[in-house]
């Protein structure tokens, strides 16, 4: 992949198996591999770590190990991911939802026990506001696992989202807990919402705690759809 001169002049991929804790389990793979050259438009963007385009600006984004072979699904890669969308002609905003709660339960189960009721929603950064300048860490949610949607809202993207109702956690833009929803500190129904952002290029922010036996958090499966401009 690389030339003679490169250091170095190959790539290569180290797959580990845990065969400590999961050595009765079968795992195949089947990978492909794919150069694309730098002037395509499918081309990805320098940091991305997932890239998703065409089909009108639709498709589904889920986070790796999302679709485990047992009924115990957890999401074992701690750390940040960026995900990209490539912005179809004439689009201007994009949506994202879980699947439905009734035919999928754990669709969007990020930092919360799956089996716990609490449903969570859209949180504050850990920050309460003394002042206009002068933010002071709480404990809050949404402070180690989330995912961010830049500027999302559930009313077509008309940010920035502004928080009016106590605690008067600094409003922010990370979503957490067992339901996509708008509302800081809990959602007031059973199913998701639909979250737009009007920001752009279209992107997805995830940050991933590591994984402990008492937060099995599957992690999220997104419905994306992009809706024309004004």
């Amino acid at each position: 992949m690389g030339t003679s001169a490169a250091s170095p002049s190959f790539a290569k991929m180290t797959m580990s198996f845990d065969a400590n804790n999961q050595a009765s389990k079968e795992r195949f793979y089947n990978i492909m591999v794919s150069q694309i050259e730098c002037s395509k438009n499918y081309h990805a963007p320098i940091g991305c770590d997932q890239y998703y385009f065409g089909n009108r600006g639709t498709g589904v984004i889920q986070s790796f190990n999302y679709d485990q072979p047992t009924s115990n699904q957890v999401s074992r890669l701690a750390g940040n991911l960026r995900t990209c969308i490539r912005r179809e002609k004439e689009m201007c905003v994009i949506g994202y939802t879980p699947p439905d709660v009734d035919s999928e339960i754990n669709g969007f189960a990020v930092n919360v026990n799956p089996a716990a009721p609490a449903i969570r929603g859209r949180m504050g950064c850990g920050y309460t506001a003394t002042g206009p300048n002068s933010p002071v860490a709480t404990a809050g949610f949404c402070t180690d696992s989330w995912v961010r949607i830049p500027q999302g809202t559930n009313n077509l993207g008309n940010a920035p989202y502004v928080l009016t109702a106590p605690p008067a956690f600094i409003a922010c833009d990370r979503f957490c807990g067992k339901r996509l929803c708008n509302l800081d500190g809990g959602c007031s129904s059973s199913d998701h919402l639909t979250i737009y952002s009007k920001i752009r290029p279209f992107e997805l922010q995830t940050e991933f705690a590591p994984i402990t036996s008492a937060q099995p958090n599957r992690g999220y499966k997104l419905n994306y759809f992009q809706q024309p401009c004004n």
